[in-house]
């Protein structure tokens, strides 16, 4: 009896087949292992925080690692808290308030990282503890009271005189990659640079990777030959519309602006689909989540479901929907007419508004 118990526990920690075939004496040197394991490791890291006018409540924290993607909750009590995780390399992590304002910090294996923010000004903080917090606090403060596109200019600049730097890989991806107003001739530039003095970051392997499907999705081409399961239980063939119109948008729960963007997709469903409108039924609404937590996705949606699909495999930026469509950031979205062909494409809910008036007449 206690051998089934034991195997049963190595069973969630090896495989079940491995938990079968070893002995009690087996099991018991495993599980030693194991829980002697569970201890402090090289690779943890902490972040201490303090917040000025900030004395209790919840932010979010997400890293930015596809491969190791968590998400997790911190706990503010009495103006501080301490979030302690793993990481296998220098990796920057998003710190979320509740206004959607975001935080970068840097994280390494075995660093003691020190966070200060004031709630009252939230577009200033300060991080140390790492070289690559200490130059992305340089890139900030050098960008204050830029223009968006003196921003990306020095972005640029930036990125190309620190090369070897994970800040680097950071500021392209979120000034450039991310950022469907760039010309993919110059993000291949810039990725080019990147990839002679990192030539093995996978970050970088993957934006190559994806770069290959930036031109699929753009206004003039075709919706993918895609069959999606609805959470309502019905599948949907993207490139066969059933309506004259087709609206994909793309979102995110732990999106900054998940509310307002999600608010006008709702709107623009009900209005679109009311049965005294001219235009009565003539959109098909698809929203498609990019949560990897499907309990999370479930819990935001509300009573929709008779004007809008909800999408969502856990697959985040893999899902077919996303890469095939060259979705590159969140919000997004794009508008077909009724042979599947893309009219309209954007990343905010006023222009997805303004592109639905304009051709659902």
């Amino acid at each position: 009896m206690r051998h089934q118990l034991l195997a049963k526990i190595l069973s969630r920690v090896t495989t079940p087949s491995l938990a079968r075939r070893v002995g009690g004496g087996s099991i018991f040197f495993l599980l030693l292992l194991f829980f002697t394991s569970c201890g402090p490791r090289e690779n943890a890291f902490r972040i201490e925080g303090k917040l000025k006018g900030l004395q209790g409540g919840e932010l979010y924290i997400y890293n930015l690692d596809q491969y190791n993607a968590r998400f997790d909750t911190i706990q503010v009590k009495d103006g501080k808290f301490t979030y302690n995780s793993q990481c296998d390399r220098t990796s920057p992590f998003v710190l979320v308030y509740p206004n959607g304002a975001e935080h970068v910090i840097f994280v390494s294996p075995a660093s003691a990282i020190e966070y200060e923010a004031a709630a009252s000004n939230l577009s200033n903080y300060s991080v140390k503890g790492t070289d690559e917090n200490k130059l992305l606090n340089e890139f900030r403060n050098g960008i204050t009271k830029e223009n968006d596109d003196k921003v990306q200019d020095l972005a640029r600049e930036f990125i190309l005189s620190h090369k070897e730097s994970p800040v680097a890989v950071y500021l392209f991806q979120r000034y450039f990659l991310q950022n469907e107003k760039v010309e993919e001739a110059e993000i291949r530039s810039i990725l080019k640079e990147l990839r002679t003095v990192q030539p093995g970051n996978h970050d970088l392997l993957e934006a190559e990777g994806s770069l290959k499907t930036v031109s699929q999705g753009r206004v003039g081409t075709k919706l993918p030959a895609i069959t999606l399961n609805t959470k309502q239980g019905k599948k949907i063939e993207l490139n066969k519309p059933q309506k004259p119109f087709t609206l994909v948008a793309f979102w995110a729960s732990w999106m900054p602006n998940q509310w307002q963007f999600s608010s006008r997709l709702r709107g623009i469903a009900r209005k679109e689909n009311r049965y005294d409108s001219p235009a009565r039924g003539d959109l098909q609404v698809i929203s498609v989540s990019l949560d990897t937590e499907i309990y999370k996705w479930e819990g935001f949606l509300n009573e929709d479901s008779a004007v809008i699909n909800h999408v969502c495999d856990g697959l985040a930026f893999d899902s077919p929907p996303v890469s095939k469509l060259g979705v590159r950031k969140l919000p997004a979205y794009v508008l077909a007419d009724k042979n599947a062909k893309i009219i309209a494409r954007g990343f905010t809910d006023d222009q997805m508004q303004k592109d639905v008036d304009k051709y659902c007449k």
